[in-house]
C-alpha cells in the first residue's frame, strides 16, 4: 500500500482532482433535509396522525407590530391586507381579527357575527374596546400586534422565496410597523438557504485561521496550501457522496466540515512531526515509508476510533442518524486516503519546515507543565473530578424547537416574538375519540382547561359536534417550553381527560418533534458510550489482551469529556439533538491525542527503550505535535463560534474547552498512568 501510493502519487492526486470537480457539479444545487421533515417521514405514528402533522407544515403565522396604538385608519389598511392575502392562489385560507366571528344568542341555529366592526370609526372603537376586555387570539395583550394565521396551499407551485417576500411586502403596507413571519415551511426555507451559505463561509474563514497558525508553525506556504486543499477536497467529495446516495444532505451533516478539518490537520501535523535525524535521510521513499510506519499506524488507529464513534449511529432506526454515521465514516477514510496521497507529495518535494523558535516555546511549556509540583497536580485532578461529578449529577435531556438557532439569529427573533405575543408556534393537535361519554359540554371543559395552561386554540370542532362526528379535534399552539415541560403538560392533560372520561390522543409536528428528538438524543449518547467502550476493547486487543490498556485508553478520554460537561453545566447546559452529536466529534478529537501518545509510548517500549526514556520521548516529541494540533484546531474553530446554528457554535465552544482539558490531562496525568501501569 505504501509503495503503491508513492509510485502512483501524481496519478492519485490527479484522480482526487477529478473527483473534486465531479463533486462540485453534484453539489451545484444541494438538497438540505430539515429535521421536522425527517421526523414526519420516520414517525411510526398512524397515517391520520401523520397527515395532520403534515398539514402543520403549511401553517404560517404572520404579524404586524404597530409602533403606536391601532387606530381606525390602520385597521382599514390591515383589513385590505387580509383580503389581499386571501385572494392569492398560493394561500388556502387566512384567519385574523378581520374575519373572527362570535356566536350571538342561544337559538337552535347559531348566528355568527364579526367581532371587529369597520363600518365606521365609532363602531370600530366600540368593537375594539370589547375585544380589549374579552381578549382575542389575533391581538397581543398590549394591543399593538395583529396576528394572521395563514394556511399555504400545499398544491400551489410557487417559488418559496417569492412567496414569503410577497407576504412580507403585503404586510409592510402600513407605515410605522414591523412585520414578523414564522412557521415550519418558513423555517425550513430559511435553514436550507443558511446551511449552504454557512458551509461556504465557515469553511473559508476556518481555512484562513488555520492557514495563519499552520504557517506560524511550519513557515512554508506550500505546506499550508496542500493542507487546505486536502481538507477542501475531502469535504466536497464526502458531501457529494451523500447527495448521490440519499438525494440530499441531512441538516446534522453541517458538522461534517469541522470533523474533516480536525482529522486532516491533526494527521498532517503528526506525520510531519520529524526528528532532526529523520530529515537527514537522503532517500525520500525511505523517509515516507518510515514516517508512515511509525506515525501512520497511530494515524490509522485514530481514524478507526474516530469512525467508531460515528459508526455506532448506523444501528439507529432514525434515518438522519444512520446516514450521518455512514457518510461521516466514509468522510474520515476519504480524508485519510487524501492525507497519505498529499503527504507523499510533501515528502517528495520537501514541502515542510520547522519553526525552531515555536518548537522551543512549546518544549519549554511542556517542561513546565510536566514538572509541576505534586500538590499542584493533585489540585488539578481534584478540579477535574469535581466538574466530572457535577456534570454527571446535572445530566439532563431536553429539546427546544429553537435549539438549532442562536439567539442573534433573525429566525430566533421571529419565533420569540410569537412566543411572547401570541402563545407560541409549536403546533399540537388534540383528538378526542367519540364514545358514549363525549359531549359538547365536556369538550368545552377541556378547552377551558387548555386555556388555563397557556394552550392557544386555533380551531375546535366542538361548535359543530354532531352524532356523525367520529371525533372532536382541537388544533392548538404552545410556547417553545422544551420537550420535558411539554411532556409534563401532556401528562397533565391526559390525567384531566381521564377524570372527564374522555379518550384523547395527540398529533402535530410539535408533539412528534418532542418524542423523536428525545429518542434521537438518547441514541446519540448511547452510541457515544458504546464508542468509548469499543475504543477501550480495541486497545486491549492490539496490546495482546492486556486489560490495563482498557483503563489507560478510557480514563484520558472520559475525564475530559465529563469535565467539559460539568463546566458547561454551570451555565445551565442540557443535552439536546443539536449538541449530542458534538460530543461524538469531541470524543474523536480527544481520542486522537491520547492514542498518539499511547502508541508512541508502545513504539518506544518495542524498541527496548526504558520506561523513563519512553515517557521522556513521548512528552518531548509526541506531545509537541499534540499541542500544535490542539492550537491549530482551536484557531480553526474560532470562526464557528459566530455561527447562526447553535450546533456549530456549540461544537466550537465545547471542542475548545475539551481540547484544553484533554491536553492538560495528557501532559500531566497520562505519562504518570503509563509509568504506573508499566
Amino acid at each position: 500500500m505504501i509503495s503503491f501510493i508513492w509510485k502512483f502519487r501524481f496519478s492519485l492526486i490527479f484522480l482526487l482532482f477529478i473527483l473534486f470537480c465531479l463533486s462540485l457539479s453534484v453539489l451545484k444545487n444541494p438538497k438540505i433535509y430539515y429535521d421536522t421533515e425527517r421526523i414526519l417521514e420516520m414517525s411510526s405514528e398512524e397515517k391520520d396522525v401523520i397527515d395532520e402533522s403534515i398539514d402543520d407544515k403549511n401553517l404560517l403565522l404572520a404579524s404586524i407590530r404597530f409602533k403606536k396604538d391601532i387606530n381606525y385608519e390602520a385597521a382599514l389598511i390591515a383589513d385590505s391586507v387580509h383580503k389581499t392575502l386571501q385572494s392569492k392562489q398560493s394561500i388556502r385560507s387566512v384567519s385574523s381579527l378581520f374575519n373572527e366571528k362570535k356566536i350571538i344568542g342561544s337559538n337552535f341555529i347559531p348566528i355568527l357575527s364579526k367581532r371587529l366592526k369597520l363600518s365606521s370609526e365609532e363602531s370600530f372603537k366600540k368593537s375594539f374596546d370589547r375585544i380589549k376586555n374579552q381578549g382575542s387570539n389575533f391581538v397581543s395583550k398590549d394591543l399593538k400586534s395583529l396576528l394572521f394565521v395563514i394556511n399555504k396551499n400545499e398544491n400551489a407551485d410557487t417559488n418559496l422565496t417569492f412567496f414569503f417576500d410577497g407576504i412580507k411586502s403585503d404586510l409592510s403596507k402600513i407605515n410605522d410597523s414591523e412585520v414578523y413571519i414564522t412557521g415550519q415551511s418558513k423555517s425550513e426555507h430559511y435553514m436550507q438557504d443558511s446551511v449552504t451559505k454557512e458551509i461556504k463561509f465557515m469553511t473559508l474563514f476556518s481555512s484562513i485561521f488555520c492557514a495563519i497558525v499552520l504557517w506560524f508553525f511550519v513557515r512554508n506556504i506550500m505546506f499550508v496550501i496542500i493542507n487546505l486543499v486536502c481538507v477542501i477536497f475531502s469535504i466536497s467529495i464526502t458531501f457529494s457522496i451523500s447527495q448521490i446516495l440519499y438525494g440530499g444532505i441531512e441538516l446534522v451533516m453541517i458538522l461534517m466540515p469541522a470533523i474533516i478539518f480536525i482529522v486532516c490537520i491533526s494527521d498532517f501535523l503528526h506525520l510531519t512531526n520529524f526528528n532532526k535525524d529523520d530529515l537527514k535521510k537522503t532517500d525520500k521513499f525511505q523517509l515516507f515509508q518510515n514516517q508512515v510506519k511509525k506515525i501512520g499506524v497511530p494515524v490509522f488507529l485514530t481514524s478507526i476510533t474516530t469512525a467508531i464513534g460515528f459508526l455506532s449511529f448506523i444501528f439507529s432506526d432514525v434515518m438522519p442518524l444512520t446516514r450521518f454515521g455512514i457518510i461521516t465514516c466514509i468522510g474520515i477514510f476519504i480524508s485519510l486516503f487524501s492525507i497519505l496521497i498529499f503527504y507523499s507529495l510533501v515528502v517528495d518535494k520537501k514541502i515542510y519546515g520547522i519553526n525552531e523558535k515555536a518548537n522551543k516555546t512549546i518544549n519549554n511549556f511542556i517542561e513546565k507543565v510536566t514538572n509541576i509540583k505534586r500538590i499542584e497536580s493533585i489540585f488539578l485532578l481534584s478540579i477535574f473530578i469535581f466538574f466530572s461529578i457535577f456534570g454527571i449529577l446535572n445530566l439532563r435531556i431536553d429539546n427546544y424547537i429553537t435549539d438549532e438557532i442562536n439567539k442573534n439569529s433573525k429566525l430566533y427573533e421571529e419565533i420569540k416574538f410569537f412566543d411572547d405575543n401570541f402563545g407560541g408556534i409549536k403546533p399540537i393537535t388534540f383528538n378526542v375519540s367519540r364514545d358514549s361519554s363525549l359531549s359538547k359540554e365536556k369538550i368545552e371543559e377541556l378547552e377551558n382547561f387548555l386555556k388555563k395552561n397557556e394552550v392557544v386554540i386555533d380551531f375546535s370542532s366542538a361548535s359543530i359536534l354532531s352524532p356523525s362526528n367520529v371525533s372532536s379535534t382541537i388544533k392548538s399552539r404552545i410556547k417553545d417550553i422544551g420537550s420535558r415541560n411539554t411532556n409534563l403538560l401532556i401528562e397533565k392533560i391526559s390525567q384531566y381527560c381521564e377524570d372527564l372520561d374522555l379518550n384523547i390522543s395527540y398529533s402535530g409536528v410539535g408533539f412528534l418533534f418532542d418524542n423523536l428528538s428525545n429518542k434521537m438524543t438518547k441514541e446519540v449518547l448511547i452510541g457515544l458510550v458504546l464508542a468509548i467502550i469499543l475504543v477501550g476493547l480495541l486497545f486491549v486487543i492490539i496490546n495482546n489482551y492486556k486489560i490495563k490498556f482498557f483503563i489507560i485508553a478510557l480514563i484520558p478520554n472520559i475525564i475530559p469529556i465529563i469535565s467539559t460537561i460539568g463546566i458547561f453545566s454551570v451555565f445551565s447546559f442540557y443535552f439536546c439533538l443539536s449538541n449530542a452529536f458534538v460530543f461524538a466529534i469531541v470524543f474523536g478529537l480527544i481520542v486522537d491525542d491520547s492514542i498518539h501518545i499511547i502508541s508512541s509510548y508502545r513504539s518506544c517500549i518495542k524498541r527496548n527503550l526504558s520506561i523513563d526514556k519512553s515517557v521522556s520521548y513521548v512528552t518531548q516529541i509526541t506531545s509537541r505535535a499534540v499541542i500544535k494540533t490542539t492550537i491549530v484546531i482551536i484557531f480553526t474553530l474560532i470562526p464557528l463560534l459566530f455561527s447562526e446554528f447553535k450546533s456549530v457554535s456549540q461544537l466550537a465552544s465545547i471542542s475548545i474547552v475539551a481540547a484544553i482539558v484533554a491536553v492538560i490531562f495528557d501532559l500531566i496525568f497520562l505519562p504518570k498512568m503509563l509509568r504506573f501501569f508499566s
